[in-house]
């Protein structure tokens, strides 16, 4: 097919729906870039137990998965599949915990 082909083939929805697509991705960009960190633990405490939570499940076997990152012998204040998902994403992808939260 020739350029010339593609180009008469091209009509201004196509056009109007690249234009809207290049806003949201630059849109989306910059926004997600500007991010530092993850929130802080005022607006998003959570990341952070679940981090710890991750570094736990990163650091020991799979067989202590399911005991608390805070304490031995005490359960999980939260349901641990979101951590076992993580962790194994993020072994899998080889990211370390804070980038595989990120997945």
């Amino acid at each position: 097919m020739s350029i010339k082909k593609i180009i008469s083939a091209i009509d201004k929805y196509d056009v109007l729906l690249g234009v809207i697509a290049l806003i949201v991705f630059l849109w989306s960009y910059y926004n997600v870039f500007s991010f530092i960190a993850l929130p802080s633990p005022y607006y998003g405490g959570d990341y952070y137990y679940q981090l710890g939570q991750i570094f736990h499940m990163y650091e020991s076997s799979f067989l202590e998965w399911f005991s608390t990152s805070n304490g031995l012998g005490k359960r999980p204040a939260y349901f641990p599949v979101y951590g076992i998902i993580t962790t194994l994403i993020g072994k899998i992808l080889m990211q370390n915990p804070a980038g595989a939260m990120f997945y």
